[in-house]
């Protein structure tokens, strides 16, 4: 029990702390690519209104609002720039020479009819056709592809225009940035596992000794009540012997049953929470369809006794492997509590049904079971509509009064839950329309 809540501690910490690194990470390098794809912005700009003026304009965008001034030679600087306000104090003197770029001309047949060159040292024009047959079977008008930033164009005439902005080194510089963050956060969250994974056990001391306590107050409990209780009820049945029955004997043995009961939930919940409960289980191969069958048919004069509407739809001939005896009992709380909690002339449905193939080894001997589902379904009052995994609590009541009048203790389905857990499954209850509860246990 205490190794399973540290080990949902330390994985709730490291998920929350993953989460924010994951934030971050998002944050910064977010931030480092729009910075990024500002600057190569401007450069693209500065690219295409070079390009218009070397190639006639068939390489201006909208956005410079017509024909490109004359621009000065790279030795000039860029002062013709500093009237047009979204280049002004953005575009300086080395600007020139970090923009390489080279353009291609397609005709309607996507043939190269025109390349240029003349700005980049770092391709030739075998390797600028090869690149632009690639981009121009994007559908993407802009884009990065093998370390340029392109845009293409298309005229009425169907001649397709790609300028391609070398960008190796600002796509290289933010590809290392990521690199570096991940790798960062990684190793940071690799040595605070190492810290919470070392100081989690003094984290826990407190509850795994307040665990024990409990622990042993249970145990030791139940022995110091059964012996009262073993006492009251031979006294019980002395006096029985000696003056007959009475109500008042019946009432004394009746509470030493609920006592003696609730004494031997209680053991058996804090049996099942020590480590190992599984493998405490006598688990063997078993028919679960009759041992349901079996149990569900025990109370079939509880139901009709009561008038209610007592239906059974158990699968035939499912093999299951697990603890007979604890299947058993579980199914016997489920079917007891709705015998205790049913409105007046309902309903109570007990359906078993199979699921997928399974198998294990037990002393290199395989074993084939079938993974089963039991539901009971009861017709109830004064339910809200949806989840009432609520019950499953220890000691958890509804209904004050009511339980009072049905003897329950708010622990049977606790019982249920420790079952269905120990053998691998699940246990959950809802009610979906207000005036019905469904308790479904999954044995995997």
């Amino acid at each position: 029990m205490i190794k399973s809540l540290r080990k949902k501690f330390i994985a709730i910490s490291m998920a929350s702390m993953g989460a924010v690194l994951a934030v971050i990470i998002i944050i910064i390098n977010v931030s480092n690519y729009m910075s990024m794809m500002a600057s190569v912005e401007r450069r693209m700009t500065m690219a295409e209104m070079i390009a218009a003026r070397d190639s006639g304009n068939v390489f201006a965008p909208d956005r410079l609002d017509g024909n490109p001034p004359d621009l000065p030679d790279r030795a000039e600087g860029t002062d013709a720039f500093g009237t047009r306000g979204h280049m002004q104090n953005r575009i300086d003197a080395e600007s020139w020479f970090d923009t390489r770029f080279f353009t291609v001309t397609l005709n309607d047949s996507l043939a190269v009819t025109d390349v240029n060159v003349d700005n980049i040292a770092s391709v030739d024009e075998d390797g600028a056709e090869n690149i632009a047959g690639k981009i121009v079977q994007k559908s993407a008008d802009a884009g990065i592809y093998s370390g340029y930033y392109y845009r293409k164009t298309a005229d009425d005439s169907l001649n397709h225009y790609i300028i391609c902005l070398d960008i190796s080194r600002e796509y290289s510089s933010f590809l290392s940035s990521l690199f570096t963050t991940v790798l960062v956060s990684l190793a940071g969250a690799a040595a605070v596992f190492l810290l919470i994974l070392f100081f989690s056990k003094r984290v826990m001391k407190p509850v795994a000794e307040s665990y024990e306590k409990q622990k042993r107050f249970i145990t030791d409990a139940s022995h110091e009540i059964k012996t009262p209780l073993a006492i009251i009820g031979a006294n019980a049945e002395v006096l029985e012997l000696e003056s007959g029955e009475n109500q008042w004997i019946d009432s004394i043995n009746h509470q030493i049953k609920r006592l003696t009961s609730l004494t031997e939930k209680l053991v058996f919940l804090s049996k099942m929470d020590e480590e190992g409960a599984r493998s405490g289980l006598s688990k063997a191969a078993f028919n679960i369809s009759d041992a349901v069958s079996d149990t569900a048919d025990s109370f079939d004069a509880v139901a009709e006794a009561r008038g209610y509407t007592y239906e059974k739809a158990i699968a035939p001939d499912l093999t299951y492997f697990g603890d007979a005896e604890r299947v058993q009992q579980a199914a016997s709380l489920l079917i007891d509590n709705a015998m205790k909690y049913t409105s007046d002339g309902g309903t109570i449905r007990v359906t078993l049904a199979g699921g997928k193939r399974k198998s294990t080894k037990i002393n290199k001997e395989k074993i084939e079971y079938t993974a089963c589902t039991l539901c009971v379904y009861n017709t109830t009052d004064g339910l809200q509509a949806g989840s009432q995994d609520v019950l499953f609590e220890r000691f958890y009541r509804a209904d004050q009064s009511r339980n009072s009048k049905t003897g329950g203790h708010g622990i049977g389905l606790s019982v249920v839950r420790a079952i269905a857990e120990a053998h691998g499954g699940t246990a959950s209850a809802v009610s979906r329309d207000g005036k019905s509860i469904e308790f479904t246990i999954k044995f995997n």
